[in-house]
């Protein structure tokens, strides 16, 4: 699960997906994860953490153009809430994970076991984090969501009709 364009200083708030040719063997479920919900597992020190230390985020070769940086400094949480009191979150685990294995970040032993908790409880690996937090979505044909990428992190099932095709 994953938030759209983690490695910009600034992600987009909002994304919209239209569905123009739905997976018709039911595979490319759309899936969603509303933040609150796994903030509720983490202490407040834990929150604190991750809206306040910032981690090496890469931007992907594929985003970059020109003489782009190749890596931004950002948190993982916002540290001030919206005007609705949600926390903001930007995460993808590509672009953020590999500072768990690299020797050169001075992340500390606590902020790592923090970042993996997270990890954990949003990559749908085990059976219990999906049964808690998502949600999952079959999208019609011209069917449009518009969602928050700030307090709601996305993904989607694994793609079983080669002729599916979402925008």
């Amino acid at each position: 699960m994953h938030t759209d364009a983690s490695y910009l200083p600034v992600p987009p708030r909002f994304f919209a997906i239209q569905t123009f040719r739905p997976d018709r063997f039911g595979g490319g479920l759309s899936l969603f994860i509303r933040l609150a919900d796994v903030l509720a597992e983490f202490t407040p020190s834990e929150i604190e953490l991750l809206s306040t230390r910032p981690v090496e985020i890469r931007v992907p070769a594929e985003f970059r153009s020109g003489q782009d940086e190749t890596c931004i400094r950002g948190t993982i949480l916002s540290s001030r809430t919206d005007k609705y009191n949600n926390r903001l979150i930007r995460y993808r685990s590509d672009i953020i994970l590999h500072n768990i294995d690299n020797s050169n970040t001075t992340l500390d032993a606590e902020f790592r076991h923090v970042l993996m908790k997270l990890h954990r409880l949003i990559s749908c690996e085990s059976s219990s984090s999906s049964d808690r937090f998502v949600k999952s979505v079959h999208l019609r044909a011209n069917q449009i969501i518009l969602v928050d990428n700030s307090t709601w992190l996305h993904g989607r099932t694994k793609i079983l009709d080669s002729e599916r095709h979402l925008v």
